[in-house]
């Protein structure tokens, strides 16, 4: 469960960084291809970590499963 919270987390923070960081380039110098290119790199990279880091949970857990049947 706190896997699948942590990646729910993640997600947030990128879809946050998505349109969050555009406005905020826009704000700053008033480039929004700027800003929405950071928000795309950043929400691109938090999400791919979150799924690495939950398929290899996943992965860790079906081994163990595995483990012990086998052995048994």
């Amino acid at each position: 469960m706190h896997d699948v919270l942590m990646f729910a987390l993640c997600a947030v923070q990128g879809v946050r960084d998505l349109f969050w960081l555009p406005i905020e380039q826009y704000q700053k110098d008033g480039r929004i291809a700027k800003g929405l290119q950071r928000g795309v790199n950043s929400f691109s990279a938090s999400t791919a970590m979150a799924a690495l880091e939950l398929t290899n949970k996943i992965i860790q857990t079906v081994q163990v499963n595995f483990k012990s049947f086998y052995c048994t």
